[in-house]
């Protein structure tokens, strides 16, 4: 029999400050939010006691140009590390591209609280960026 995956205290202060229902975590203890009908973004807690916030930002199935996309979004993502703490990165299973960011075990609801408002501005600069990139024709 599997373990009931834990939820970080912080996330179960946000969930109850926003009064979203505790029956909106998924078994594998993912809380997904939706934000302002635009946004996606799931928190889950991790083995180690950490918080995952992660968002899907690009559907890389199928294309062609997957190696040059990434390189040019590579390479935006390195300017964006000093001002933001989330990052780049893949999902190979998924074949998508996520943006996310892992917060310490000790983090509390007022620092999760801020650290999703900074996930989001940075969320919306990657979905422009993301869909202006994805349409560009293969190189």
């Amino acid at each position: 029999m599997a373990a009931t995956p834990s939820i970080h205290p912080a996330v179960k202060a946000y969930a109850e400050r926003h009064r979203i229902d505790g029956g909106a975590v998924r078994s594998d203890g993912r809380l997904t939010l939706s934000v302002d009908g635009r946004y996606r973004l799931h928190l889950r807690t991790l083995v180690d006691n950490r918080i995952a916030v992660t968002a899907r930002l690009l559907d890389l199935s199928g294309r062609s140009n997957t190696d040059d996309l990434l390189g040019r979004l590579g390479s935006i993502g390195a300017g964006m590390l000093r001002d933001h703490a989330s990052t780049l990165c893949l999902d190979e299973r998924d074949q998508a591209l996520l943006l996310q960011e892992v917060l310490v075990p000790a983090t509390d609801a007022a620092q999760l609280e801020s650290a999703i408002a900074g996930f989001l501005n940075a969320m919306g600069f990657w979905s422009r960026i993301c869909a202006s990139e994805s349409s560009l024709p293969a190189h």
